[in-house]
Parts: structure tokens; sequence; C-alpha cells
């Protein structure tokens, strides 16, 4: 009988300090796994848009410079060949990319191969015929994605009025994805070693917290074995308990104790 006892509390002691090692680990590697996908969910967030912002910047800008530059010598009206002029001249200034240049009912491109009519829209259009600013527009395009600038060209010599004179530019975006697309794979690799490591610490961890528990649940089987042992009614002498009768209200404090932990569990 009291075999049966010790055993009963050996194997409730080790359930519960290996439920518990169980529930820590778990957790520690899963805040480790949530943290680490918010950060990288973060940083490609920020990587993108950074990256964004300095392709259209950069797109608004040149196409400004260019395009005042050409038009101090361009006159309006326009007729179909100097508008194509425009256009060609707009685009050698700016890495070649594909320009549209309008005037009322003329279209010029620079590029009679490009296929432009995807890629600036008619709400890009309409932008900047009511507007007085660049406009852009992201779009996807068979699949690829690309920065689409417009702006009116204002006549020179300081007249803010616009020239009725428009002009488009076509950035291709697909470097920038790719960059950004490697970026995320590189970050997404490193969190497997992080979560490996996080593991291994939360093992670590979970036995120094737990070394307290299982030091106190030995303590304890040994009170118990001595209390119900040579002094007991049940062991069949009459001699003196191994340890003082106080260790009964250790091992009711250790059962109280481990009630607490499985309720807390």
């Amino acid at each position: 009988m009291r075999r049966v006892w010790g055993g009963g509390v050996t194997r409730r002691s080790r359930r519960l300090v290996g439920g518990l090692r169980t529930r820590l680990v778990f957790t520690f590697v899963l805040a480790t796994l949530i943290s680490a996908a918010t950060a990288t969910a973060l940083a490609y967030r920020d990587a993108r848009t950074a990256v964004l912002q300095r392709v259209q910047s950069a797109a608004v800008s040149d196409l400004r410079e260019r395009a005042t530059a050409v038009a101090a010598d361009f006159d309006v009206p326009s007729d179909q060949r100097s508008l194509s002029r425009f256009a060609a001249c707009v685009s050698e200034g700016i890495g070649a990319r594909p320009v549209v240049a309008r005037y009322q009912d003329l279209v010029a491109v620079s590029d009679a191969r490009a296929e432009t009519a995807g890629r600036i829209t008619a709400e890009l259009r309409a932008a900047v015929r009511a507007g007085e600013q660049a406009q852009f527009q992201r779009v996807a395009w068979r699949g690829e994605p690309y920065l689409a600038v417009g702006m009116p060209v204002r006549y020179a010599d300081g007249d803010r009025r616009t020239s009725g004179l428009e002009v488009f530019a076509i950035a291709d975006l697909r470097a920038e994805r790719d960059d950004t697309a490697a970026l995320l794979d590189s970050v997404r690799a490193g969190i497997v070693p992080v979560v490996v490591l996080a593991a291994l610490l939360a093992l670590l961890a979970a036995g120094t917290v737990l070394r307290p528990v299982r030091q106190l649940g030995r303590a304890t089987r040994g009170s118990r074995r001595a209390t119900w042992g040579a002094g007991s009614p049940f062991g069949g002498t009459t001699n003196s308990p191994t340890w003082p009768v106080p260790s009964n209200e250790t091992a009711d404090a250790l059962q109280a104790s481990d009630a607490e932990l499985r309720a807390g569990g």
C-alpha cells in the first residue's frame, strides 16, 4: 500500500513537470515565431514602400526636368511631326522609357512598338488633364508591375498656365519587385534558425524554472516514505518515524501546490 501511494505521487509529479515543460516550450516558441513573422511582414512592407517611393520620386523628377528642357524648344500649336520629336527627345533623356505626348487630339509615342494603352489608363489621363501637378499610378499589365507618370507641360518664361501639352512616361518596376522579393526570402530563411534557437533556450529556461518543483517533489516523496515507513501503523514496528511529524505538513503543502499548478495550467 505504501509503494502504490508513492508511485502515484511520482507519476503525478512527472506528468505535472512534463506538462509544464511542454507548455513553456510551446509558448516560448510560438511567441518567437509570431514575433519573427510580424517583424518580417513589417520589414517587407517598409522596404517595399521605401523602394516604391524612391522610384516614384525619381520618375517624377526625371520626367519633369527632361520635359521642361525639351519643351523650351517646342512651339504650340503643334503638328504630329514635332509632337513625335518631342516624345522621342524626352524618352532619350530618361533612360529610353516609353513616352507618350498628347496635344489636343494629337498623340505621339516615342517607340511605336511599345504598347502603352494598357499602362496609361484613362484615370491617369483625366487626373493629369484636370490637375496642375505630376500624377502617377502603379498598374499591373500582363501580370507585371509598372509605374505610369504624367504631367501637364507649362509655357516657358515663367508663365504658369498649362500649354495644353501633356507628357506621360512608363517605368518598369520588375527589378524593384525582384529586389524586395529577394529581401523577403532572406528574412524568411532566417526565421528557421531563430525558432530552433528559441526552442533550445526554452528547454533550458524550463529546466531552470521547474527545478524547484522537481526538488520539492523528491523531498515530499521522501517525507511520505519516512512518515508511512517504520513509524506508521502499517509498518509493523513501534519505532519512531525517521522524519519528524511536521513533514506531513510539507506533504500536504505540496499537494496543495500540485492542485494549484494543475488549476493554473
